[in-house]
């Protein structure tokens, strides 16, 4: 039932995502994607801190929880939300800071890596993408 709810929550998660690149819609309904982020966000940090809270139960510690790729995706998944909040609440309304950040939120995408849990193909293109963090990690600068 707590796998179904998640995978749901990443495709409502994921759709929101897209839609709200649509200029349209997203200028006609902006308080439903708000919603849609801050439940969904709500429900991966519920997800991701419990399993944190009980990994020692199924024999790794915290740190190796923290630092298993696909949490690591997981985490990167949830932090845009927390990041952009407290520079809001710093009072960066408009500020060139939080553009920048805005374009930062792309990392939402990994969301979709979550799925990695419960299908193997994706499972193995996380692998891939882990693998190359290096020159991933250079085009982006390279782009940037």
């Amino acid at each position: 039932a707590i796998s179904i709810l998640i995978i749901t929550t990443i495709a409502f998660s994921v759709m929101g995502f897209v839609l709200e690149t649509e200029p349209a819609i997203a200028e006609a309904i902006p308080e439903v994607f708000q919603v849609l982020e801050v439940l969904c966000t709500s429900i991966f940090s519920l997800e991701y801190s419990t399993r944190l809270a009980v990994c020692d139960q199924g024999g790794i510690s915290a740190r190796q929880f923290i630092f298993a790729p696909m949490n690591v995706l997981d985490l990167l998944a949830i932090l845009p939300f927390y990041v952009e909040l407290l520079l809001r609440r710093a009072g960066s309304q408009d500020t060139p800071v939080l553009r920048a950040f805005r374009a930062v939120r792309l990392i939402r995408v990994v969301r979709v890596l979550k799925l990695g849990r419960y299908a193997s193909g994706i499972r193995l293109t996380a692998q891939a993408l882990a693998a190359s963090s290096q020159a991933l990690s250079v085009l982006v600068f390279l782009l940037s």
